[in-house]
């Protein structure tokens, strides 16, 4: 890395060439200095044992780029941040459906993960608009984030009403993909899940009825 601007100040004894050096230590290498000095400061030089006199301690200061990292140490500590931030344990490419809402010319985007647990937020997806679905499942759970303008709503529930559509609201029942439906056609799928359940609760009582008859 070349210097822009580099000086060096003796303020008491006068110095040799070779004292006067700049190790790489004292340099930042993240980013070109815009000015960089040395300074020796008096209350540093002293004497050695013989009496001759000890060169100042060089110390360094340099202007970095506004509003960027001050060091290299800080820059891996925002990288380090980010990372940490990223879903993880999660399929890092979602799948992406596209589902026409019913008696209307709308198609509402379904980006599809899963994984191990659950998800801090859903990763970036250029094609994610607005009204879209982000579904993450794991283990026995579903997590839900509705797309509202350029930003990701968590926490989204049963009932949860479209932000465009005031007729229609979010449908989520186990075994099903959430959807968007009418109050109408959401009473029409809770009865069918309803007696979906009461057949499946059903079939070991008839199945002992019949064995205890033939004995």
């Amino acid at each position: 890395i070349i210097p822009i601007h580099h000086q060096s100040f003796p303020l008491h004894q006068p110095l040799l060439a070779m004292h006067a050096l700049c190790t790489r230590e004292d340099l930042d290498f993240d980013a070109i200095p815009i000015h960089h000095q040395v300074f020796l400061f008096p209350d540093d030089a002293t004497n050695d044992d013989e009496g001759t006199p000890r060169p100042a301690t060089i110390k360094s200061y340099r202007t970095g780029v506004p509003g960027g990292p001050s060091s290299k140490r800080e820059m891996i500590q925002n990288v380090e941040g980010t990372a940490e931030s990223t879903p993880r344990h999660s399929v890092m490419v979602p799948e992406h459906q596209e589902h026409k809402i019913c008696n209307l010319n709308v198609v509402i985007g379904h980006f599809i993960s899963s994984g191990n647990a659950p998800l801090e937020r859903p990763p970036v997806h250029s094609q994610a608009v607005h009204g879209d679905l982000y579904i993450h499942h794991y283990k026995n759970w579903v997590q839900i984030w509705l797309r509202d303008s350029n930003q990701w709503l968590p926490d989204i529930k049963d009932r949860c009403h479209h932000p465009t559509l005031p007729e229609y609201c979010l449908y989520v029942a186990k075994g099903v993909e959430p959807t968007w439906v009418t109050r109408k056609t959401r009473s029409t799928y809770k009865g069918r899940l309803k007696n979906r359940i009461q057949r499946q609760e059903d079939v070991p009582n008839n199945h002992i009825g019949v064995v205890a008859t033939s004995l």
